[in-house]
Parts: C-alpha cells; structure tokens; sequence
C-alpha cells in the first residue's frame, strides 16, 4: 500500500482509469466480460495488463509493496461492476 491514504486514493484513481480503458476497448470489440475475467486470470495475461496499462500508479508504491496485487483488486472491481453493468442492462 502507499505510505498515505491520499497518495492510496490517487494511486487508485490513476489505475482505475487505465484498467477502465482497457476493459471498455475488449467490451467494445466484441469480447463478454466473462471472457475478459478468464483471460486475466492467466499470469502471462494478467502481466501483459501490467504493461499495456504502463504500470499506472506504480510511483506511489515501494519497491518491496505488492502492486500486481494491488491492480488485481482494481481489476477485480472493474470487472464485477462490468459484469452487473450488463447484466442490469439485459433485464431492461
């Protein structure tokens, strides 16, 4: 984790925004959601996310801080409102 709660926010909000992107760009192209989330969970996948997103939010943390832990929680999140997203809209 970051040294303080206000470089954790922006930590977050900058990695948010980068998954975010990404996550839209698969949807957009036709991929489902629960394609994406099997996808990550590969480690070769989930690593190739870590550049693609050009490790965002990496300058907060330390050397010895679980980042890729930290991204996967964000991904996590990302993907479970996605996933609610389209399945609140396919009720309607």
């Amino acid at each position: 984790m970051p040294v303080t709660r206000e470089l954790e926010k922006q930590a977050r909000e900058d990695i948010y925004k980068a998954i975010y992107s990404i996550v839209e760009r698969y949807i957009s192209e036709g991929v489902s959601v629960y394609d994406i989330q099997r996808y990550f969970r590969i480690q070769k996948s989930f690593k190739t996310l870590l550049s693609d997103i050009n490790y965002a939010g990496r300058r907060y943390f330390g050397d010895d801080e679980d980042y890729p832990g930290f991204v996967k929680n964000i991904l996590r999140k990302v993907l479970l409102d996605k996933k609610s997203e389209v399945e609140t809209t396919s009720i309607v």
